[in-house]
């Protein structure tokens, strides 16, 4: 029952809230090139990051 191309959307949907946030973080620190920046954009996109490591992280269904 375990669809191969649920796994795909889950690894894809997880890296984009993950990395999403981490690469326009990483942005505003270059423009900025202020540590604050990074931090704020952490702190902005909290609740997607851990949606997208949860997305990662979990086991599919049996």
């Amino acid at each position: 029952m375990n669809d191969p191309r649920d796994a795909k959307w889950r690894r894809l949907f997880g890296g984009l809230l993950v990395g999403g946030p981490v690469l326009a973080g990483m942005i505003v620190l270059g423009i900025t090139g202020q540590l604050s920046a990074l931090l704020l954009s952490a702190a902005i996109f909290f609740a997607p990051m851990l949606l997208g490591a949860w997305l990662l992280l979990r086991k599919p269904p049996d």
